[in-house]
């Protein structure tokens, strides 16, 4: 997490004003807690499944005693919420999964952006309906920044992990100038015990990751 803020930081800068962060995947909130840190002004979303959600809870208000958290889990909180607040009023702010898709509708249709929208991991994971869900949602296409770092293949021919066959072209956006495209040195160094053509011995991973930040074009 602080590897990946160190970048955030590299590339959006030393911000003081208010700043909205919107991570897909936010397991306990690690990142939050690092991003809050270096922009105290900000607002995090986090999206995620409720058990993890639970966990990031726990752990950003015992971290951070007086942040205003709001978590979106019906449709009761995530309509009382674009009627009854502003972006502005919460530290961070949690959206459950099933729920992602309407808030990005209600978000967008409010004018709203994202400042930095990222994924660490777990699109690569997921199948084919969730993963172009996200991609195609609203919001991601309307953020002004966007940060992945994934598989290169998500399902390597020799050693198939995940269902579905994602590749870095799979993440480009139209619209985006690429600011940051490079592998990424993250869990290069795992060699896990795994058995391929039979034989079973320590092996590097099966796919690199890469890392790629996109920007939004400026309107001409």
């Amino acid at each position: 997490y602080i590897y990946f803020a160190t970048i955030i930081r590299k590339y959006i800068g030393n911000i003081k004003d208010e700043i909205c962060f919107l991570d897909i995947g936010s397991y306990y909130g690690g990142l939050q807690y690092v991003l809050k840190k270096v922009y105290p002004n900000s607002s995090q979303i986090l999206v995620d499944f409720p058990h993890q959600l639970s966990r990031a809870a726990y752990f950003l208000e015992s971290s951070f005693p007086d942040s205003q958290i709001y978590a979106i889990y019906d449709n009761f909180s995530l309509e009382n919420f674009f009627r009854s607040y502003t972006l502005k009023k919460f530290d961070f702010i949690l959206v459950t999964t099933d729920l992602y898709n309407q808030f990005s509708d209600f978000y967008t249709e409010r004018k709203y952006s994202i400042d930095l929208l990222t994924n660490f991991y777990s699109l690569g994971e997921m199948p084919n309906d969730a993963f172009y869900g996200y991609l195609k949602s609203k919001i991601m296409k309307n953020s002004k920044m966007i940060y992945f770092c994934n598989r290169y293949d998500s399902s390597p021919f020799y050693e198939p992990t995940y269902e579905e066959r994602y590749s870095l072209l799979d993440y480009l956006f139209f619209g985006y100038d690429i600011v940051l495209n490079r592998s990424s040195g993250i869990h290069n160094y795992m060699m896990p015990i795994r058995t391929l053509f039979g034989e079973t011995r320590p092996r590097p991973i099966s796919s690199g990751y890469f890392e790629l930040i996109q920007q939004k074009k400026k309107s001409t």
